[in-house]
């Protein structure tokens, strides 16, 4: 068996271990898909679907040139980025993780920015949406708009400090390409922006689907109520915030689960960012530093604002980690080393 077969053996072990699993449980792969279903058509394709059009409209009109021209300062002094960085970092923090990678690829394909590039800008610009944090988590989930307003600045200021951490000490990639003066009339901008987002949403759907499908069967099948809770926390962002908030967890838990996305978020962010060379494996890395830094960001906020921390029936205190405040700066410095180490390592194609 050569070296090439001998990768592809995990995947297609775990491709026979989920078919048996689906065809042994059906009862609870239905379920999860009804799960899955409902969570599609209550919250993710009101609240992503609009903002998918409208950041494919803009990115593609000739107003993000004189846009970007007007940030390429700022975003040079503090990301060592051009001016359309910033502006894939807020379609992403507006619309949602798939918005900041469409965005950027977008970005990519307009010769706006490089492939490298590109590549650095996923660290930082794929975000959770404000909808979906200050809205179905903090006012529906959790019952109050302010902790999901906590919640969302602990996660944006995360990947912010991420995006300056890796533009004053990460590795150099040369120079941007030159600001575009001129753009290309299209008279069907609008009509591309629907049906790609149409394109995008699908894909999205599926991978929804399928992780609540998994979540659902491996829930009923884990004996150990702890391992299914941490499963279905990295496995799909809303179920995990279902499942950390049903459990009494602390909101800086929950401020973490929702930084790090979930691997249904990697899975539907992965095709954009193959076509830009982006290692997946990178990518989870950033996204664990910043849920770390965004449950610290958290946790703070929490101790400036301690009144918005009850909601309801549920006393969500700040981790004990922020009592030691040599243990907090510890576990920032080893968050800022992982970026380090991930990024020097990292090949560039």
């Amino acid at each position: 068996m050569n070296k090439e077969n001998f990768r592809r053996c995990p995947g297609l072990i775990g491709a026979i271990l989920i078919a048996i699993f689906t065809l042994a449980y059906p009862s609870y792969s239905s379920n999860g898909i009804k799960n899955g279903l409902s969570l599609l058509g209550e919250t993710l394709i009101p609240s992503l679907f609009p903002f998918m059009v409208l950041s494919g409209y803009i990115s593609s009109s000739p107003f993000i040139d004189t846009l970007a021209h007007t940030l390429n300062r700022p975003a040079k002094k503090f990301f060592h980025k051009s001016g359309y960085a910033p502006i894939a970092f807020l379609l992403g923090c507006i619309g949602g993780y798939p918005v900041g990678a469409k965005t950027i690829l977008q970005f990519v394909n307009d010769g706006k920015i490089t492939k490298q590039q590109a590549q650095t800008l996923f660290f930082w610009c794929i975000n959770p949406g404000a909808t979906f944090v200050i809205t179905a988590v903090g006012t529906f989930m959790l019952g109050s708009t302010k902790i999901g307003v906590i919640l969302y600045l602990s996660c944006i200021s995360s990947s912010l400090i991420i995006g300056i951490f890796n533009g004053c000490f990460g590795k150099k990639l040369g120079n941007s390409p030159p600001l575009a003066t001129c753009h290309k009339e299209n008279k069907h901008i609008f009509i591309h922006a629907v049906s790609s987002a149409v394109d995008a949403m699908l894909g999205i759907c599926g991978w929804v689907l399928f992780f609540g499908s998994l979540s659902e069967i491996l829930s009923k099948l884990c004996t150990n109520e702890n391992i299914a809770l941490f499963f279905n926390a990295l496995a799909e962002v809303t179920l995990g915030c279902k499942c950390v908030i049903k459990a009494g967890l602390p909101l800086p838990v929950i401020c973490a689960v929702i930084s790090f996305g979930g691997f249904a978020v990697a899975a539907q962010i992965s095709p954009y960012g193959e076509k830009c060379g982006l290692s997946i494996q990178s990518y989870l890395c950033h996204r664990a530093a910043g849920a770390g830094i965004s449950a610290l960001i958290c946790s703070q906020l929490l101790r400036i604002f301690p009144r918005v921390a009850v909601t309801g029936t549920t006393l969500c205190e700040p981790l004990t980690f922020t009592s030691n405040i040599p243990a907090a700066l510890l576990m920032v410095l080893m968050c800022v080393s992982l970026i380090f180490e991930v990024d020097n390592k990292r090949k560039v194609c």
